[in-house]
């Protein structure tokens, strides 16, 4: 006896109330029709919020710190993440990979992993935009002059780091 395709598909069930549900299997999709909703603009309290200079704590001593601590992570003495916080995600990744090859080289070279004698010789900042800072920090580097070059911008009431760079 061969099974025809209707034999196989259950029969919806009759009900003796009147308010009883439909079976789900009798529904066709297409007579489900859902309006569909345009995306809601987001608020803008929950983006990045961009702080003018003058909203911000001075500059120039958090652009010593981090000079300071950049040069000690490119010396292996201390680790990249300390300064995270500040870096946005491209700076991290760029002071990361930077760190990670003066690390490298070094231990290809034998030579010992010292915590540099670092002091700030002098600090040069300006005020590209109403958030915008770039700052040049002279560091003296046990008996070398190293430069470090930092670009901040104000967002979210803090500063953020968006590239530096040791010369």
């Amino acid at each position: 006896m061969k099974k025809t395709p209707s034999a196989d598909v259950p029969k919806p069930r009759k009900s003796g109330r009147r308010n009883a549900r439909p079976d789900p299997r009798s529904i066709s999709l297409r007579s489900l029709s859902v309006p569909v909703k345009e995306p809601e603009p987001v608020d803008s309290h929950f983006t990045i919020q961009p702080t003018e200079v003058k909203d911000l704590s001075d500059a120039e001593p958090l652009l010593a710190n981090l000079a300071i601590v950049m040069v000690e992570a490119m010396a292996g003495a201390r680790n990249i993440e300390q300064i995270a916080r500040w870096l946005t995600e491209s700076a991290y990744q760029q002071s990361l990979r930077r760190s990670l090859v003066s690390v490298r080289a070094l231990r290809a070279k034998g030579a010992p992993m010292n915590r540099p004698r670092v002091s700030v010789r002098s600090i040069i900042t300006r005020n590209i935009g109403t958030d915008v800072v770039e700052g040049t920090v002279i560091l003296n580097e046990n008996d070398r002059v190293t430069a470090v070059a930092i670009r901040m911008r104000g967002w979210d009431r803090r500063w953020h780091v968006e590239s530096i760079h040791v010369l």
